[in-house]
């Protein structure tokens, strides 16, 4: 299913949850209830490597910036970029990041906004992009599976359950060390803001 298409389809019940990086969201969480949050993130700038851009030019003075359209780093462009005049910025909206990388590379966008965990991926497979800026998200923003409201297919225990069976087990570890070589490995349950109604006490499964 496209991205954007993904928190409706569950919010209306046509699916049951979301196993991908789904950011948590004030405005995501009225619709919807989370597992314990198992990662957190900050977004980077993605440009061509033989461009002179930074992490200032890269995001006004005339350009175009692409993303993923959805995504919480495609509407921060969106609610604090775009809406500066002073700007002066162009925005393209792609299905999926790869589609917007495709697109930096042949100088359809000159930057591309996203997810430091995958703008790192796509940086190390695409040897003619670079990684121009990161900036760093405070408070954190943490990625959890995201059920429909209220629960109604009792879903978080179960989830929630496994989730820490699995880090405590060390294979948690083991799986994001393959695909992400290097990276820290964060404690599991990372950050949660306090306005998801399915993270307060007891939390669902990992009652004592």
């Amino acid at each position: 299913m496209p991205w954007p298409s993904l928190i409706p389809a569950l919010a209306e019940g046509k699916i049951d949850l979301i196993v991908t990086a789904v950011s948590v969201t004030e405005e995501r969480a009225g619709v919807l209830d989370y597992t314990i949050p198992w990662w957190e993130i900050n977004r980077v700038v993605l440009v061509r490597k033989d461009s002179t851009f930074n992490g200032v030019t890269a995001l006004c003075c005339g350009v175009t910036v692409g993303g993923q359209g959805g995504s919480t780093d495609f509407e921060w462009v969106k609610q604090e970029l775009a809406t500066n005049p002073g700007l002066d910025i162009e925005l393209r909206e792609f299905e999926d990041p790869v589609m917007a990388v495709e697109d930096l590379k042949v100088g359809r966008v000159d930057s591309v906004v996203i997810d430091s965990d995958t703008g790192s991926k796509l940086a190390a497979e695409h040897p003619d992009v670079r990684i121009a800026a990161q900036f760093y998200t405070y408070p954190p923003e943490p990625y959890a599976i995201p059920v429909k409201k209220g629960d109604p297919q009792q879903l978080l225990q179960k989830l929630n359950h496994g989730i820490m069976q699995l880090y405590a087990s060390g294979k948690w570890a083991e799986i994001v060390h393959k695909y992400i070589p290097g990276v820290t490995i964060l404690p599991v349950p990372a950050y949660m803001p306090d306005y998801v109604g399915s993270y307060q006490q007891p939390i669902p499964g990992l009652e004592k």
